[in-house]
């Protein structure tokens, strides 16, 4: 019974280490993206793989800055209808229609063949409605 008090107490050290690791990690990530400096990742797919991470975990307003980082810095990026999509979608689920709007029409002008063109045309058709304006919807 002893030994097994003493394995919790090794074991317990590497948890909080971990814990504390993870929390160090996400402040400086969260520093980096509130100030907009890029993140030590410059490759596309790595910044791509992260603002979807935050975005995931329901962190949009990260998310969305992220997502306004990587088109700036990659505008002619391979996925660049996901990341403008997914921006509009964060600015929309913090109730910032005006701006979720705006993006939402860019991918529609923007991405003619992309795979997010039909969903971002309904979303800006949808807060039309729901603002009132039926014509600017149809």
């Amino acid at each position: 019974m002893k030994s097994s008090g003493a394995s919790r107490k090794t074991d317990q050290p590497n948890t909080r280490t971990k814990t504390l690791r993870m929390r160090l990690f996400m402040v400086i990530a969260l520093a980096a993206i509130i100030s907009g400096t890029p993140l030590l990742a410059d490759d596309y797919s790595d910044r791509m793989q992260f603002a979807d991470g935050l975005y995931t975990r329901k962190m949009y307003d990260l998310a969305a800055k992220e997502y306004a980082l990587i088109i700036k810095a990659f505008p002619s990026g391979e996925n660049n209808d996901a990341a403008t999509f997914r921006l509009a979608e964060s600015l929309r689920l913090q109730g910032k229609t005006t701006a979720a709007g705006h993006f939402y029409a860019r991918i529609v002008v923007d991405y003619k063949t992309g795979s997010f063109r039909l969903r971002a045309a309904y979303r800006r058709a949808r807060l039309y409605m729901d603002s009132g304006d039926f014509e600017s919807a149809a």
